[in-house]
């Protein structure tokens, strides 16, 4: 099984619905079957980011989803 590295602009793509490649990351993700990582650099640049651009609630579904 293969390993997938998530990065911010994924994560932010996943998160809102506007983004132009929001369907893209969300069928790969239904369908990917390989390890997926998260960084720890980048849990607190996407908490910025969400909560900045789409509000502190979207940082806290992301969160605790």
């Amino acid at each position: 099984m293969a390993l997938a590295i998530l990065d911010t602009g994924f994560l932010y793509a996943l998160s809102d619905e506007k983004d132009n490649n929001h369907q893209r990351v969300k069928d790969f993700s239904k369908h990917c079957e390989d390890n997926l990582i998260l960084p720890i650099t980048v849990l607190p640049e996407i908490c910025y980011l969400l909560a900045s651009h789409l509000g502190h609630q979207a940082m806290r579904r992301f969160l605790f989803r």
